[in-house]
């Protein structure tokens, strides 16, 4: 395996471990759009960790109108237990262990979808090299007369976080990195950058053997358009911490 062949391989990683989310209606995805979730079980609970700016604009839609669907599990988002932070834009959905993880995507990548399971806390550096993915609503499609809903996937591998502060940092894209990204679909293609918001953020520690780790979730770019030589990604750091904390 050549460094390009294992650079895509690092970059079907946060599949693994992501499902979207949104709102549906008899002809499928309806305002505002989809995002994405992260999958983590910590000690014995299940969750799904997405933005805070994602669930209220979810919770402000009439329940009457459409029902709510993370990956194939519909859920009743708004009596769901969420738990959401005062200090980040982050937010925990907790579900039960019986929830469906099968999934499509418009790319036929078969992902095995699961839990991340948070048992300790990573410290994150400058320069720490960083993979991250999610599902852009832009990559979106409708298939067999509107009776299913396909998502396209959007990733990179192999880029540096930068601008760190004690719980957000970046990475940026441009046309180089563009080559590390994941799907038939690359930035050239991307009409916004909605729908990765929640997207999964791991690093790599190296030592003893090289593994990744989960540090938290997209937060969203600084830019909707991609008219610019650089598109920055914002990050919003998760820990085994801030899990325990927001449950305390």
């Amino acid at each position: 395996m050549d460094e390009n062949e294992f650079i895509e391989e690092l970059a079907k990683l946060p599949f693994k471990y992501a499902l979207p989310i949104a709102l549906y209606d008899t002809n499928g995805v309806i305002q505002p759009g989809n995002a994405t979730t992260t999958l983590i079980k910590y000690q014995d609970q299940y969750f799904c960790v997405t933005n805070n700016h994602v669930i209220e604009k979810l919770l402000d839609v009439n329940p009457s109108q459409c029902y709510c669907q993370i990956g194939m599990n519909r859920i009743d988002i708004w009596n769901a237990e969420i738990i959401r932070s005062k200090n980040q834009d982050v937010c925990l959905i907790k579900v039960d262990e019986e929830f469906d993880l099968s999934f499509k995507n418009i790319d036929e990548l078969k992902f095995n979808v699961e839990f991340y399971r948070l048992t300790k806390n990573y410290e994150v550096q400058e320069g720490d090299i960083v993979s991250f993915g999610g599902y852009p609503g832009c990559f979106r499609t409708v298939e067999n007369n509107r009776q299913e809903i396909c998502y396209g996937t959007y990733s990179h591998a192999g880029l540096p976080l930068n601008s760190l502060s004690n719980l957000q940092g970046s990475v940026w894209l441009n046309d180089n990195t563009d080559k590390k990204a994941l799907g038939s679909l690359q930035r050239d293609d991307l009409t916004a950058l909605g729908g990765i918001s929640g997207a999964p953020v791991f690093k790599w520690e190296f030592s003893p053997i090289a593994v990744p780790v989960w540090i938290g979730v997209v937060v969203e770019g600084d830019l909707h358009r991609f008219q610019s030589e650089h598109s920055q990604i914002i990050v919003d750091f998760v820990s085994e911490r801030t899990i325990s904390e927001l449950l305390s």
